[in-house]
């Protein structure tokens, strides 16, 4: 095979029709079968070496780093690796519009068809990364990547990926500055890249773990996939820095997602947290800006 795209599971709530799949190049993953117990007719990340109990607050990294670790090792002859969640996919096709495109499910199965390995293959091109397209935002990027999570948090994250160095801490600062990034982290890109990318990621992220842990300054509140909202920013950061190296082409792909029926509660407790959110923000920029380029202490 010379591409595999992981479809990101966690729940049987809304499954996908895993049939749509069975011609294509995409396979279902669970993740955080370990810290859930449930077990869904697919792969799971809770095997041989894995963080699968991690996932509460790493999200769908745990089932990157699952392949990373174990699915990668027996299928060396795979050229490009991708992921994505179960109710979205790629857009095979070049598209100037938003990033985010909503169809129904019916319309994602069916789209779904298309994905055997010559339609990707033919859509990656020349390209070493495919990553979901730059959108530009009213707001800062600041205000979009420190939402849900406190402040100190987020300047912990600063700390681990730039090690006090000065050049990354303005590489870091800058991408909060601009009003456009990549969101979701939906990706395709060639394997090795793929590693070099989990080992540069994962470590700072166990490094942030572990500081969070033993920062006893204060209660901490607990922030769900809050690993996984700081890798949106990383990645951000990493396909930045790839793309300035001259020899890594970056591809912009937009992405599909299947609308699912909410009850009218779930809708109106969505619709409230939307408004709390930005008071939060507000809060939180204004008070990580106070905080930042202040020393740490170890």
């Amino acid at each position: 095979m010379r591409v595999q795209i992981f479809s990101v599971y966690y729940s049987s709530q809304n499954i996908i029709d895993n049939s749509c799949y069975n011609s294509t190049c995409i396979v279902p993953i669970q993740t955080g079968r370990e810290s859930t117990g449930i077990s869904l007719d697919m792969l799971g990340d809770n095997s041989g070496d894995n963080i699968s109990a991690k996932n509460p607050d790493y999200g769908e990294l745990t089932a990157w780093y699952w392949v990373w670790k174990n699915w990668l090792p027996l299928h060396k002859d795979c050229e490009y690796i991708g992921f994505t969640q179960y109710r979205r996919l790629p857009v095979l096709s070049s598209d100037n519009g938003h990033y985010l495109k909503h169809i129904s499910k019916q319309a994602f199965l069916k789209k779904a068809e298309d994905f055997t390995e010559d339609n990707v293959i033919k859509f990656i091109g020349d390209s070493d990364i495919v990553a979901v397209k730059k959108w530009n935002t009213l707001v800062s990027t600041e205000w979009e990547f420190t939402s849900f999570i406190p402040s100190e948090d987020w300047l912990w994250a600063r700390k681990c990926f730039t090690g006090g160095n000065s050049d990354k801490e303005h590489l870091f600062d800058s991408i909060l500055k601009k009003n456009s990034a990549r969101y979701k982290c939906n990706f395709i890109m060639k394997t090795s890249l793929f590693c070099e990318m989990c080992s540069w990621l994962f470590p700072m992220l166990f490094e942030f773990e572990n500081k969070r842990i033993t920062d006893k300054s204060k209660d901490q509140p607990k922030i769900g996939r809050i690993c996984a909202y700081i890798t949106e920013c990383f990645i951000n950061l990493w396909i930045d820095q790839k793309e300035a190296e001259k020899n890594v082409k970056i591809k912009d792909m937009c992405i599909y997602e299947a609308a699912f029926p909410r009850k009218s509660m779930q809708d109106n407790l969505k619709r409230l947290k939307w408004f709390v959110d930005i008071f939060y923000h507000l809060k939180n920029i204004v008070y990580s800006k106070q905080l930042r380029g202040e020393a740490y202490e170890e």
